[in-house]
């Protein structure tokens, strides 16, 4: 691992060439009045961990905030802001787009990429929008990275070979989403897909909150009534499974901290009577939260 002075262009940037691959890069910012307007050197993986970063792309403005990643394609024109007192930090990702081509044909191709035409591609390329990383292929490895350059270890070709074959999943996975929805058009799917990814983002971000679907899909820019059916058709499941599966998952982990009431971890998740919480909570995990605590090491 080596300090690449080539990419370090202001204070509050530590750039990492990993490897052997000059374009395989990870980049650690800590930011204030921050712009930057450059192509990216290789697939951009933009992920924040404390604030807000901006990001416009092919003329669309991205809201990248802490726990999300918008991803970018090789040698795509970026305008970077930073408007904030407070410090922002990221954590920037840059691999060769030769090395996710690969991992795509180590993956093979599904029908869902053949019929959207991502195969006759010839070089691959990944929607540039904007995820949570919570359940999406690159989390362990974001989470492993943002603990810092001590995480990164003298030759991490192995770990930017598993970053691509996560890229190329997070994208198959979208695809299938995408052809899910039953539109003739494609571009009226992604766009349909795009206005779900952002209703998830609000969800995940609020889920301490109460929320009702009809305000989820007001930020979804749908009616309610065509956000539930759409939610649906592309993920499998309505809008209030997901935030229930969503809450359950986060009081799980809550229940795992022991100064920590069972009233305190109902509240943290966005359930104000905590009989409904005992009785949601042992319907999808298949015991109490008292007895999930008992069993936690």
């Amino acid at each position: 691992m080596k300090l690449d002075p080539q990419f370090v262009r202001a204070e509050g940037f530590k750039a990492f060439q990993t490897g052997y691959n000059p374009l395989n890069r990870v980049v650690y910012s800590d930011l204030q009045d921050w712009v930057s307007c450059r192509a990216s050197q290789g697939i951009g993986i933009k992920y924040v961990q404390e604030g807000e970063e901006q990001y416009e792309v092919d003329g669309q403005l991205h809201h990248v905030k802490a726990g999300q990643f918008l991803m970018v394609n090789h040698q795509q024109k970026v305008t970077a802001f930073v408007r904030s007192r407070k410090t922002v930090k990221g954590l920037c990702l840059y691999i060769d787009p030769e090395q996710v081509s690969q991992a795509q044909s180590l993956l093979g191709q599904s029908a869902e990429q053949l019929l959207e035409g991502q195969a006759s591609a010839e070089t691959f390329e990944v929607r540039q929008r904007t995820y949570s990383v919570r359940h999406s292929p690159i989390e362990s490895i974001v989470r492993n990275l943002i603990q810092g350059p001590h995480a990164l270890s003298q030759n991490n070709d192995a770990l930017f070979e598993q970053l691509a074959i996560a890229v190329v999943r997070k994208e198959y996975q979208v695809a299938k989403e995408v052809f899910a929805i039953p539109a003739k058009r494609r571009s009226t799917r992604e766009e349909l897909h795009q206005r779900l990814t952002i209703a998830k983002a609000y969800m995940l971000d609020n889920l301490s909150q109460p929320m009702l679907v009809s305000e989820v899909a007001r930020e979804a820019a749908l009616s309610e009534f065509h956000f539930i059916r759409t939610f649906r058709q592309a993920f499998g499941l309505s809008p209030n499974q997901f935030m229930q599966q969503e809450r359950i998952r986060q009081a799980k982990a809550l229940l795992r901290q022991p100064h920590l009431s069972v009233t305190d971890v109902a509240a943290q998740c966005g359930f104000s009577d905590l009989q409904y919480f005992s009785r949601t909570f042992k319907r999808l995990a298949g015991e109490s939260p008292s007895c999930f605590r008992a069993q936690c090491p």
